[in-house]
């Protein structure tokens, strides 16, 4: 960098004098002057030129280019997210919050999860992203005439999900070597563990027959009303694919609420899948919505 200082700095002595001859120079002289030191100019132009180029190079050698994404959210692999007070207040936070799916409760079914979390400088989370769910139960369980399994499909990881979302504003980032608004990248393991899954593996290895049900002591399943306040929640702050997913998570469990309809129309109205929406509105309507019908009236219905 040296050499380009030196170029600059010669260039610009000679400008220097080129100004100062047209300023403070009578008019005869200011003439005169003006026209010799354009001369000058044209012997020190190519110089000028060089010394700026060789700048700007340096320059875009000492920064590197950014992905458009990187800019709009910059990333650091460095970066770490912990929640705040460890891992033993996040194991408290997830036991205090986990609610297990009722089917899981009943039969003894456990389940492990993974998923990628996104968690800015202050703390919030930015985006989740489900990676893996695995379910396993007893071999004594007979699941052939059973379609709880295809219910249970991907509750895991939503429940995992929504504990997440809880967590917002609770979370902490290591940033040793930089300083700014960066987002760090987690991957997150929940462990879905029952007290029936235990009792059925002991009673299997007795001989004796599976008493299902024993702790399954809640009689209404929270969890559509769960995903259903997630999801509301994330429409209410833009998130309104995620809320989407919630919504049609609480619906697969209970769908005789016109709220969950109604919602998720208005998830999928702002992102423009108005079928989808309209479709919605109609469901909600047909459990009672009045708000729905005139939704579907103004939105939906063809123009007479």
């Amino acid at each position: 960098m040296g050499k380009y200082k030196i170029v600059t700095l010669f260039a610009a002595m000679h400008f220097k004098r080129v100004i100062h001859t047209v300023v403070y120079n009578d008019g005869k002289l200011y003439l005169r002057h003006y026209f010799q030191n354009i001369i000058w100019m044209r012997k020190i132009f190519p110089l000028i030129v060089l010394s700026l180029l060789l700048w700007s190079c340096g320059n875009e050698t000492d920064k590197p280019k950014k992905s458009k994404f990187e800019a709009d959210i910059p990333q650091n692999k460095d970066a770490e997210a912990t929640f705040k007070g460890g891992e033993e207040s996040f194991s408290a936070f997830v036991q205090k919050n986990m609610v297990l799916p009722k089917l899981a409760r009943y039969y003894g079914i456990n389940a492990q999860a993974d998923v990628e979390v996104k968690i800015d400088t202050a703390g919030n989370i930015i985006s989740t992203r489900p990676l893996t769910e695995s379910i396993d139960l007893n071999s004594g369980i007979d699941t052939t005439q059973q379609n709880y399994m295809a219910e249970l499909s991907g509750m895991f990881v939503m429940e995992a999900e929504r504990i997440i979302w809880l967590s917002n504003k609770k979370w902490e980032i290591s940033d040793p070597k930089e300083t700014g608004k960066f987002v760090a990248t987690q991957v997150l393991n929940f462990d879905f563990k029952t007290k029936q899954y235990d009792d059925n593996k002991s009673q299997l290895e007795a001989g004796q027959k599976l008493e299902l049900g024993k702790f399954d002591l809640i009689k209404d399943d929270p969890s559509a009303a769960n995903f259903y306040q997630m999801g509301t929640w994330l429409l209410t702050q833009g998130y309104y694919t995620d809320a989407a997913r919630f919504l049609n998570t609480s619906i697969r469990i209970d769908k005789s609420q016109p709220d969950s309809w109604f919602n998720l129309g208005l998830a999928y109205r702002a992102v423009k899948r108005y079928d989808k929406a309209c479709t919605s509105f109609k469901r909600a309507s047909e459990l009672g919505d009045q708000e729905a019908t005139e939704m579907l009236r103004k939105m939906c219905d063809p123009p007479a």
